[in-house]
């Protein structure tokens, strides 16, 4: 491993000297990097974990396209929303179809659930999906604009059993690597009914504490 992180410095010492030559050199977007090792085995690890308690709690394994309708978005998450408004990747295709890199993965598995029938098989249908998502957000420490994201979704099945399972999901995972005492906190904007009056009411109360407040 260290003759690894050598030759890495080495590379890179290498690029440097080209780029203050004037030599062309590629860059990654801003916002996203490369993975490799020794990282890329956390990585691995952490998916090895992910499929194996999908698979303990009958989650099938689902892929979905990185590209979806723009539409999809708004209609599933809003469109006064900031990932609507401020962090989503749109492109217009040739065909004149508005595109749009995918934030999240619940949307896409959603429609998925729709178009493929899964409605028509015996309910409920536990999907699980892994790969990366991209929202235009400022980087910053531990946050870029492309990641990788795990999910499970719980279709077909209207009680609080289905989110008490995913979130005992998301908790024995971490637990997996290393994580004790974890306490899981939830939190609500409202269906897409109430989610503008509730966000009127939120901006209201806090108006008057914007001082307080970061500069995000």
């Amino acid at each position: 491993m260290g003759m690894q992180k050598k030759q890495i410095l080495k590379t890179k010492k290498a690029i440097a000297r080209k780029r203050s030559q004037g030599t062309q050199t590629f860059q990654a977007p801003k916002g996203m990097h490369d993975i490799y090792e020794p990282d890329i085995a956390l990585f691995d690890d952490l998916q090895d974990v992910v499929r194996d308690l999908a698979r303990a709690y009958g989650y099938q394994h689902i892929e979905i396209p990185v590209l979806e309708d723009k539409d999809l978005f708004v209609r599933s998450v809003g469109l006064d929303t900031d990932m609507v408004e401020k962090e989503m990747y749109v492109l217009k295709t040739r065909g004149r179809d508005i595109l749009a890199l995918r934030p999240e993965g619940t949307a896409g598995v959603a429609r998925a659930y729709i178009q493929n029938g899964f409605m028509y098989m015996p309910q409920p249908v536990k999907l699980w999906y892994w790969g990366p998502m991209f929202r235009y957000e400022n980087p910053q420490a531990g946050r870029y604009r492309q990641h990788i994201q795990a999910g499970f979704e719980f279709l077909g099945a209207d009680n609080p059993i289905a989110d008490a399972e995913t979130m005992q999901l998301a908790v024995r995972i971490g637990e997996s690597f290393g994580l004790k005492n974890v306490c899981v906190y939830l939190n609500s904007i409202g269906c897409s009914a109430c989610r503008v009056s509730y966000r009127k009411a939120l901006k209201a109360y806090y108006r008057t504490k914007s001082r307080k407040l970061c500069s995000d």
